[in-house]
């Protein structure tokens, strides 16, 4: 039973961390950096860090008026993921 709860709560953190990771993706992409820098640092590593997350997202989602709308959807599939599985392990786990 604990380790059920440790592991909704290890996935939660985790799915939040990706949350966090994506949302800073979408805003820093409104603020492309322009020269080398901590930002463009930033980018860099915000951009290795999401985009095996965002590649099969893209693969389904086509560009709408040339628009990548591929972090939005993957934004929205890591909160309910969040939500949804996270409930899903400690509910087990208090049934166990």
């Amino acid at each position: 039973m604990v380790v059920l709860v440790n592991l909704a709560f290890s996935l939660k953190w985790l799915l939040r961390f990706v949350y966090v990771v994506l949302l800073v993706r979408v805003i820093g992409s409104f603020v492309p950096p322009r020269r080398p820098g901590w930002w463009a640092e930033v980018s860099g590593f915000v951009s290795d860090l999401t985009d095996p997350i965002l590649r099969p997202v893209r693969r389904f989602l086509p560009l709408w008026g040339g628009m990548d709308f591929s972090p939005v959807v993957a934004l929205l599939l890591a909160d309910i993921l969040g939500g949804l599985v996270g409930d899903l392990l400690v509910w087990a786990a208090q049934h166990v």
